[in-house]
């Protein structure tokens, strides 16, 4: 077994695991809670990937939860509407809680070279309402 963790049935499992977190405690070391939960997914670009990783941050208890991927440019929407749709119907949900979607996408070599790629924010609240915080344009290379 080179990856992965053996379940309660011996069987082989994937690992359930955020890329980053910040965990916080009180000065008396009575209260203890996540802060925030980062998971990214840049290898792949297909929908099922992004949202098994996406996932993740709907199930794990952090106040900010941020999802950094690279969808291909014409899925941006259907992830958008998958993501939001994976916080609207989960089952636990605190109103506390925020989350960050940050698609990076590459816009191709037919675009203008200075804007070739693109960063956008989105935040999505416990209900699942989707505001667009804000958008920029790079250069596909930095000179």
């Amino acid at each position: 077994m080179r990856f992965g963790v053996l379940n309660l049935d011996n069987e082989q499992s994937s690992e359930y695991i955020v890329d980053l977190c910040w965990c916080l405690e009180d000065e008396y070391e009575r209260a203890y809670w996540m802060e925030l939960a980062l998971e990214s997914e840049l290898s792949s670009q297909d929908i099922d990937s992004i949202k098994y990783d996406f996932w993740k941050l709907t199930d794990i208890k952090a106040y900010t939860k941020v999802g950094i991927f690279a969808p291909k440019l014409r899925d941006r929407q259907k992830v958008l509407e998958e993501l939001v749709a994976l916080v609207a119907h989960h089952g636990t949900r605190a109103p506390t809680e925020k989350y960050l979607v940050i698609p990076i996408l590459y816009r191709g070599k037919a675009e203008e070279e200075t804007q070739r790629i693109e960063i956008a924010g989105y935040e999505v609240n416990h209900l699942g309402d989707l505001k667009l915080i804000g958008s920029k344009r790079f250069p596909a290379k930095l000179s």
